[in-house]
């Protein structure tokens, strides 16, 4: 049984007219997308705004900090294309980490170079920790 979950994404989510624009300007598909008011599910609340995410397609355990380094190896050539972004005003950017440990005491570690991106860009990092 696995006893921790991590995942790490780099998110965009505003007023974004073309969602597949995003993936044009930054030359690799969203993992996943959504537009405002679409549900996940009947029982849950309309999304409040249109989100773009990608997601690193790497080893399945890999831990937040190997998913950092390579969402900052995919977008580092893309600065002025995410600062543009966040000047525009419609969207913003950030880093989520998600992070489960069951049945046990958990934690990660950040280096500086998984948080070049965030420091770079000025990005929030979104963390979110549940057992």
């Amino acid at each position: 049984m696995k006893s921790r979950d991590e995942s790490c994404s780099l998110r965009i989510f505003g007023e974004i007219g073309d969602l597949d624009r995003i993936s044009h300007l930054f030359g690799v598909m969203a993992t996943y997308t959504h537009r405002k008011g679409e549900r996940r599910s009947e029982r849950t609340p309309p999304h409040r705004a249109d989100m773009w995410l990608y997601q690193p397609r790497i080893l399945e355990n890999a831990s937040i900090e190997e998913q950092l380094v390579e969402i900052c190896r995919v977008f580092r050539p893309h600065h002025d294309k995410i600062r543009d972004l966040l000047r525009d005003g419609n969207c913003t950017v950030d880093l989520y980490c998600g992070y489960r440990a069951t049945g046990n005491q958990g934690g990660f570690d950040l280096t500086p170079e998984s948080l070049e991106l965030s420091c770079r860009l000025g990005l929030r990092i979104a963390i979110s920790v549940w057992d």
